[in-house]
């Protein structure tokens, strides 16, 4: 059973904080885990309010790849990032799980009927910087297949001119 903003409001603030009721009773009581009202409390005593209120927020692709990458490098838990940037822990996994299932890439829904993949360039290209070449590797074997061209080109002109004056 989904439960309003304003009933976990109510949960908390009045039957938890006021009341004193422990929240094992009040997870049994209205069908919740014990662990996502320890949670929603956590986060509206660190952030206040704005806990309880209805808000969309888009996140960059950028900010969700530096969470992940604090999750995956172990320097924090999933929940205390999530309880940090005031996010759901179930959307962190989310996004944790998109990053692993697409080769370190945070791909994006996008929004409304036409559900596309939205892929922001910066994270591609930082993506091919940590491939097993380098990004400064690509870059000198791109200038030498460059020169490698040039060579070949002015070879075959000198071939065509060797077999003109035959």
């Amino acid at each position: 059973m989904k439960i309003s903003l304003e009933k976990k409001r109510e949960i908390i603030l009045v039957e938890h904080l006021e009341h004193h009721i422990p929240l094992c009773y009040l997870a049994r009581k209205y069908g919740i885990s014990q662990n996502e009202l320890y949670h929603i409390k956590s986060r509206y005593l660190l952030h206040g309010e704005v806990v309880f209120e209805k808000h969309y927020r888009n996140f960059t692709n950028e900010f969700k790849t530096k969470l992940v990458k604090e999750y995956l490098e172990g320097k924090s838990t999933l929940d205390q990032i999530a309880l940090k940037n005031n996010i759901d822990k179930g959307t962190l996994g989310n996004w944790i799980k998109r990053y692993n299932d697409n080769n370190g890439i945070i791909i994006t829904m996008k929004k409304g009927r036409n559900k596309k993949l939205l892929v922001e360039s910066k994270t591609k290209v930082s993506n091919i910087e940590n491939n097993s070449k380098s990004y400064d590797q690509l870059k000198e074997e791109n200038l030498r297949l460059k020169a490698e061209v040039e060579y070949l080109k002015k070879l075959r002109s000198l071939s065509q001119k060797m077999k003109k004056d035959l």
